[in-house]
């Protein structure tokens, strides 16, 4: 189950720009690059009015849990960056989508990295254009479109092609490095810094995720990126780095955008740091608010137990819990057909948000031709009805 998301994401970006990522070299300067950025206009409307109160979310001080979907590529613009799937129009698609749904959108610092041509390769273009486009398109959705913001993925795809190790949790996301397309890129801690505080107080930021589906693991010599999800060893200290990580990382968030939401991005207690009781000691993490599941290989369960494992661990932690991803492939050439898949998901969503899910969010929405078997949920697909039914 370790390589799924590098796969996931992998086909996520053969839809779009082919982006291929071999070895990355980190460096250890004293401080990041020249960045040259636009200026940063942070929102000045009100909050969104979401908090967490014990294991359950609140909208406008009234229980509330979220439905929604997965939309990894929504920040691809390819007049600004190397884009990460396909590009398409935001705000009619998310205009289509059930009121109060929420988006789980990638906003890693790849998105924000100017490619064109005669750029230097030496400095941190930044460019902010893309992300803009996602969050104005949120603002302006009569449907009040909330997003989850992912900053990072584990493997490193659409992000710099690091693999993020024990190692780099300890101090690697603290030194700026150079991807393996040769451009400049400002160390993880500054891009959070400078990400979180461009939308402080957006009404249409629901949560900060600062990983997609972290672990401390490290990578055998030889391997980057997604490649060292099957060649690599779990430390003894993983479950500590990756509290400390989450303690530093979530006060950091709290004290540029105060009120939000920090949500863990986890995967299962399978992972690296999260096994053997780490779920829990994450997600009791001063600098967590939200705790997460992905559920994938249980296309027939209407509840995982693995789920029901991560619900009491948060529930012991005093967390909400959400459903970040869930992944059923359908289509030509699979067992499962497109109705098969949208009477699976609709169990389990009724099951995950009976048994005290806070949100639940599909992967994936896709733009075009669905040709194959593989978990994208076009225009049209029963499991879009099944998202509007939900809400209704």
């Amino acid at each position: 189950m370790y390589a799924t998301r590098s796969l996931r994401w992998a086909h996520i970006v053969s839809l779009g720009a082919a982006i291929f990522f071999t070895a990355v070299s980190l460096v250890t300067p004293m401080a990041d690059p020249v960045v040259v950025s636009q200026p940063s206009h942070p929102s000045e409307k009100a909050p969104a009015g979401v908090h967490a109160e014990g294991t359950l979310l609140s909208l406008h001080d009234q229980p509330w849990h979220f439905i929604g979907i997965n939309v990894p590529q929504a920040a691809t613009d390819y007049q600004v960056n190397g884009g990460c799937g396909a590009y398409f129009d935001l705000l009619p698609f998310f205009d289509s989508l059930p009121p109060d749904s929420v988006a789980r959108v990638g906003f890693g610092q790849d998105a924000t990295i100017d490619e064109g041509p005669g750029i230097s390769r030496t400095m941190v273009n930044r460019d902010w254009r893309a992300l803009d486009r996602v969050v104005e398109a949120a603002d302006q959705s009569t449907t009040h479109v909330r997003l989850i913001v992912g900053l990072g993925g584990e493997g490193g795809t659409c992000d710099g092609g690091v693999f993020k190790t024990d190692e780099w949790y300890q101090e690697g996301y603290m030194q700026p490095y150079t991807g393996p397309d040769g451009y400049r890129r400002s160390s993880y801690w500054t891009y959070l810094k400078e990400v979180v505080s461009r939308y402080a107080g957006n009404p249409a930021i629901l949560m900060w995720e600062p990983m997609g589906e972290p672990e401390a693991a490290d990578c055998a010599p030889g391997y980057s990126g997604g490649e060292c999800y099957s060649h690599k060893s779990c430390p003894a200290d993983a479950t500590a780095t990756l509290v400390d990580w989450f303690d530093r990382v979530g006060a950091q968030i709290h004290e540029v955008d105060p009120g939000a939401l920090v949500e863990t991005g986890a995967l299962s207690n399978e992972q690296c740091g999260w096994a053997g009781g780490g779920e829990l000691r994450i997600d009791e993490a001063t600098g967590v608010d939200v705790a997460s599941f992905h559920d994938y290989g249980n296309p027939d369960q209407a509840m995982p137990a693995q789920l029901t494992a991560a619900i009491a661990d948060a529930r012991q932690a005093g967390k909400p819990l959400v459903v970040g991803e869930v992944g059923i492939s359908a289509g030509v050439g699979c067992p499962t057909s497109l109705a098969q898949r949208a009477h699976d998901m609709a169990a389990k969503l009724h099951a995950a948000l009976s048994a005290g899910a806070a949100g639940w969010v599909p992967w994936t929405y896709g733009a075009g031709t669905n040709n194959g078997c593989d978990d994208y949920i076009l225009a049209g697909d029963p499991v879009m009805s099944i998202l509007a039914k939900a809400d209704a």
